[in-house]
């Protein structure tokens, strides 16, 4: 078990990279995010925003000024 990854998120984190076409680590930190529940994932990757979903908001460090 890697720091809480599970074959869940693994399987979480595929269909993340292959919808949204993500690099691995970040399909799987908004895997981890989603996973365990929280509501927001701030990042300043733009790359990362089109990860949104209904239950995990992606937003921008930018969006906050």
């Amino acid at each position: 078990n890697f720091a809480g990854l599970n074959f869940e998120i693994a399987k979480q984190s595929a269909i993340i990279r292959a919808k949204h076409n993500l690099r691995t680590p970040d399909a799987l930190l908004i895997a981890q995010a989603g996973f365990y529940g929280a509501d927001i994932f701030i990042t300043n990757d733009k790359n990362l925003k089109k990860a949104s979903t209904h239950n995990l908001q992606v937003l921008l460090l930018d969006e906050f000024a």
